[in-house]
């Protein structure tokens, strides 16, 4: 570990003698130097240039070093500081380190002392930075695994994104917002953390208009907002872009330090952060570490919607065979509407979230998919099964775990409509699970779709009554359906939520 050349330090003491002293001991070693007699000019330095390093006596006239010390910690956060002074008290030592001091000097001082100080300050550094950097590293390693395994649920994506952009930066508040669709300019407010309703609405009714989509719309880079004048005015964030065009906002009225980061891939922009600091103003590595996280959330979001075009073509493709099935068994027509609808509703009056809704929905979609590769002389036989028949039959959900195996994507689907005739008891097909290995959604689906062939026409018999429907699923319960599910059904049966027949 070494020191570079690049590091600059600013000398700030209204006695010439001592300022030439530490320029005497510094001068030749790995610093560049730059002396000021009083902290008002050191002031102004601090805000033209960057500095890593700040000396200064306590004692000066106009500003004291002290206070200099809080004004370029202001400027710049990461700036080292040791003072000198020959007026040496607990209190003033104590003072200093409040300040943000990492050494006291005492005069009159040693060539040693004033060298140990500055080397065993910047090595000090070294090591806290190499320490923060290994820990923003393992921050954004874990925030990468979270994002990129909460791809399939858009909504989980954001909620990940957002907390982990507060988490990093120790945001007072952040919104996530993102544009509806690619042919869209209209931007949606997805996502906020601490922001009162007040907030949220002030600022939902914002990124609504057409001058903010239009702004959000041509940047490329970070942008400061609001107050960002009122705080951390030095170079470190002089680099940074900033704007006053929307201040007059009702969002942007409170005296915070505002950043705006865009979401963008291969130049298009998919959203944005806006972050927010009440105390404190964001620092030019926190704005590096909201970039990082921003390109991490724009290749996420533009694969979730990639997966999500995916999914809806194989879904398509899917419903194209239940159209080919109905056609082949017209006894079953709108069958796999009717099971998907039921489906949903004993899921929603279970609690289901709606990630497992989606799920549930796709599953009883295509849970008869596996129909497709039995023969039509089977499907509609009029009269009683055979036992090879029966068995012909029973291999729907096998057929179907095959047609949808080679879709990744579809595999919490697949293992459902493989076992969506399986029983608690075990005695159902095709693999005799018990109610141990029974899914929620197995359960639904087996219901739902029992429920269905009993309410309706089919080829060997006319729909039973709603009271004889009622009555085998009582008599069932427990052995071949799902003691919660069915309760389920009748409770929303009861209501008039699901209709039975009444004849």
């Amino acid at each position: 570990m070494r020191t570079t050349y690049q590091n600059k330090i600013l000398i700030v003491d209204n006695e010439s003698g001592i300022r030439d002293l530490v320029v005497d001991v510094l001068e030749g070693s790995p610093y560049r130097l730059e002396t000021y007699e009083d902290g008002l000019q050191a002031v102004e330095a601090l805000k033209k240039n960057h500095y890593d390093m700040l000396i200064t006596d306590v004692k000066m006239p106009g500003m004291d070093g002290l206070e200099l010390i809080e004004k370029a910690k202001k400027i710049n956060p990461d700036i080292l500081a040791i003072v000198m002074t020959g007026f040496a008290t607990l209190d003033t030592a104590r003072m200093a380190i409040r300040k943000g001091a990492c050494d006291y000097l005492l005069k009159p001082f040693n060539i040693v002392e004033i060298e140990l100080s500055v080397k065993n300050a910047f090595i000090r550094k070294e090591l806290n930075d190499e320490n923060n950097r290994l820990r923003d590293l393992t921050g954004l390693f874990s925030v990468s695994k979270a994002i990129n395994s909460s791809i399939a649920n858009s909504a989980d994506i954001y909620e990940t994104i957002l907390r982990a952009s507060m988490e990093q930066t120790f945001a007072a508040s952040g919104s996530l917002v993102i544009i509806k669709d690619e042919s869209s300019e209209e931007f949606e407010f997805v996502k906020s953390a601490q922001l009162s309703k007040k907030e949220v609405r002030e600022f939902n009714q914002l990124v609504k208009t057409k001058k903010f989509a239009s702004f959000a719309l041509s940047q490329s880079d970070p942008v400061f907002m609001g107050c960002y004048g009122d705080q951390g005015e030095g170079p470190s964030r002089a680099a940074i872009k900033k704007t006053s065009e929307f201040r007059s906002e009702a969002y942007f009225k409170k005296k915070f330090d505002y950043v705006f980061i865009p979401i963008k891939v291969n130049r298009k922009i998919l959203g944005f952060f806006l972050m927010n600091k009440k105390d404190d103003s964001f620092h030019p590595s926190e704005i590096q570490v909201l970039t990082i996280l921003s390109n991490q959330a724009a290749v996420a979001i533009e694969n979730s919607r990639l997966l999500k075009q995916l999914r809806q073509a194989y879904l398509n493709m899917f419903q194209s065979l239940i159209v080919v099935l109905e056609a082949k068994d017209p006894y079953t027509s709108g069958h796999t509407e009717r099971v998907t609808a039921l489906s949903l509703k004993i899921g929603s009056a279970m609690g289901l979230e709606k990630k497992d809704l989606d799920v549930l929905s796709t599953a009883a979609r295509v849970h008869d998919i596996g129909k497709v590769g039995i023969s039509e002389l089977v499907l509609n036989k009029i009269g009683k099964l055979s036992l090879e028949e029966r068995k012909i039959i029973e291999e729907h959900p096998v057929i179907g775990d095959q047609i949808l195996r080679p879709i990744k994507h579809f595999e919490q689907v697949r293992k459902i409509v493989r076992h969506h005739h399986e029983q608690p008891d075990g005695k159902g097909y095709p693999d005799g699970l018990t109610a141990k290995d029974l899914s929620v959604f197995m359960n639904i689906v087996h219901v739902a779709d029992a429920f269905d062939a009993m309410n309706s026409d089919r080829s060997y018999r006319k729909s039973l009554s709603g009271k004889k429907i009622l009555n085998e699923l009582l008599k069932y319960k427990g052995s071949q359906f799902d003691v919660r599910v069915v309760n389920v059904l009748m409770d929303l049966v009861k209501k008039g939520d699901i209709k039975a027949n009444k004849n």
